[in-house]
């Protein structure tokens, strides 16, 4: 399952594992990008996910859209979320998220049906600003 934007809109998350059945090893997602700005629960979905994949590692992949950049999650508002939600921590967040989190994800991926024997690259339309 290759979901694009989810734009910290958790609800929509969740009924994607509702529609689609939680990850596993035998049922894969891809999430392309864009997971933080513009909806308020970004911080929650990047948590899930991650717990997710130290869960079960081959359930899912994150790849990084252009909004896991520095310069846009000040405009869009992931960083006002970060205020909102650890006021009395937010450079140590903040520090996490743009030199730890964004930076190690990785920008494409191949996705192989093995049913039909087909490949296909996936890359988000946005390429983050401040790739190294």
């Amino acid at each position: 399952v290759i979901v694009g934007d989810t734009h910290g809109q958790l609800e929509d998350v969740l009924w994607i594992f509702f529609k689609y059945g939680w990850p596993s090893e035998q049922n894969r997602y891809l999430f392309n990008g864009d997971i933080v700005d513009r909806g308020g629960h970004a911080v929650e979905i990047l948590l899930l996910l991650f717990a997710i994949k130290r869960d079960c590692p081959e359930s899912l992949e994150i790849l990084r859209g252009n909004h896991e950049d520095t310069n846009c999650t000040i405009h869009y508002g992931f960083k006002m979320e970060l205020e909102a939600k650890f006021a009395e921590h937010l450079s140590a967040v903040w520090n996490v998220c743009t030199t730890s989190v964004f930076p190690l994800l990785p920008i494409a991926a191949v996705c192989t049906d093995v049913l039909n024997g087909y490949r296909i690259a996936v890359v988000h339309g946005g390429i983050p600003v401040d790739l190294p």
